[in-house]
C-alpha cells in the first residue's frame, strides 16, 4: 500500500476504519462514537495471570457484545500496570520501560512484556492488511497503561509497513500528562466532536459486568464528546518544549471524581482495585481467591 500524506487526511476516521484497543472494555471506553460503523474491532489481550475466572469472563463477554466486527488476540497480559517509572517514564521500542519491582519476578515481567510486542506485531501485520485508516490508543496511553502504550506503538510499528493512517483517542489523566506533552507535536488538527454511544456504552458495560471482567468504575459517566488526532506522518524529531509551554489540544480529562457514586460503590471499587493491584504483583493470591469465590 501506498503511504498516505497529511493531505489525503479526512476530517474524521471514516466508516469502515479498524480500530486496535488493547483490553476489552477499552473499545467502548475510548471510542464509542465509532464502533458500529468500524470495519473490524481488534482487542490485544485477553487472558490475565493468576485470574482464570476473569480471563473466561473476558471469552464470554467478547463474544456476547453486541458488535459483529469484533475479534480477540487473546494474548496473555505481562502484568505491567503502574510498573513504568512515573511520573517520568522513560520510552522503549515496545513501550515503557519497567521499574525493577522487589516483589515481583521483574526480568520474567520484562521478558513477557518484551515478547507481547512482538506477538502484537505480526498478529496485526496479518490483520491491519488492506486497511486505510486504524485508530489506536494514544501514545501516552489515556491513563498511562503501559499495554495500551504497547498496543500504540505495535501499530505504529506496522504501519511503517502497511501505510495506512493511525488515528489516537483524546482521553488522558493527570498521570500522563507529562508523557503527553513530549508527543503532542506529532498530532495534526483534531476531527470534529463526535458524541459518545452512551447506549452501546451502557449496554456493553452491563455485558462486561455480568461476566465480572469491567475494569472501570461501575457507575463511569461516558463524556458527551470525544475526538480523534491523526497522527502526522514524518513528524520529525521534537521540537524543544518549555516547561510552561502548552500546545492548545482538546482533550477529555480522565477524573474519577466525575464519577457519581454511593459510599458503597466508592468502597467497593477501592477494594477491586487493591484486589487487582495484589492479584498482579502475586498471580497465586488470584488463584487463591478464585478457590473461595468457587467453593
Amino acid at each position: 500500500m501506498t503511504a498516505l500524506t497529511s493531505t489525503d487526511t479526512p476530517p474524521s476516521p471514516p466508516s469502515g476504519c479498524f480500530v486496535v484497543m488493547a483490553h476489552p472494555d477499552d473499545e467502548v471506553l475510548w471510542a464509542s462514537s465509532i464502533l458500529k460503523t468500524a470495519g473490524r474491532v481488534i482487542l490485544c489481550y485477553g487472558d490475565f495471570p493468576g485470574q482464570p475466572v476473569f480471563s473466561e469472563g473476558r471469552r464470554r463477554a467478547v463474544r456476547a457484545l453486541p458488535l459483529s466486527n469484533v475479534e480477540s488476540l487473546n494474548i496473555v497480559e505481562a502484568s505491567v500496570f503502574n510498573h513504568a517509572t512515573w511520573p517520568i517514564p522513560e520510552e522503549t521500542a515496545e513501550g515503557l520501560a519497567l521499574r525493577r519491582m522487589p516483589f515481583n519476578l521483574h526480568g520474567a515481567t520484562a521478558a513477557a512484556y518484551r515478547a507481547n510486542f512482538e506477538m502484537l506485531c505480526t498478529a496485526l501485520e496479518d490483520r491491519l492488511k488492506g486497511a486505510a485508516d486504524v485508530v489506536t490508543h494514544n501514545p501516552w496511553g489515556e491513563y498511562g497503561h503501559e499495554d495500551h502504550v504497547q498496543v500504540f506503538r505495535a501499530v505504529e510499528a506496522v504501519q511503517k509497513k502497511l501505510g495506512f493512517r493511525i488515528w489516537v483517542t483524546c482521553y488522558v489523566s493527570d498521570k500522563a500528562v507529562i508523557l503527553m506533552q513530549r508527543h503532542l507535536y506529532r498530532l495534526g488538527p483534531p476531527s470534529p466532536p463526535l458524541g459518545t454511544d452512551k447506549a452501546l456504552g451502557d449496554e456493553m458495560r452491563r455485558i462486561y459486568m455480568e461476566n465480572s471482567c469491567w475494569t472501570w468504575p461501575d457507575e463511569y459517566v461516558w463524556p458527551d464528546r470525544e475526538w480523534f488526532y491523526p497522527l502526522l506522518p514524518n513528524a520529525g524529531e521534537a521540537p524543544p518544549v518549555s516547561p510552561c509551554q502548552v500546545q492548545p489540544v482538546h482533550l477529555n480529562m480522565i477524573r474519577f471524581d466525575w464519577v457519581p457514586m454511593r459510599s458503597k460503590d466508592f468502597v467497593k471499587n477501592g477494594l477491586r482495585h487493591v484486589k487487582y493491584r495484589l492479584v498482579r504483583r502475586f498471580p497465586s493470591f488470584g488463584r487463591f481467591l478464585e478457590g473461595i469465590r468457587n467453593r
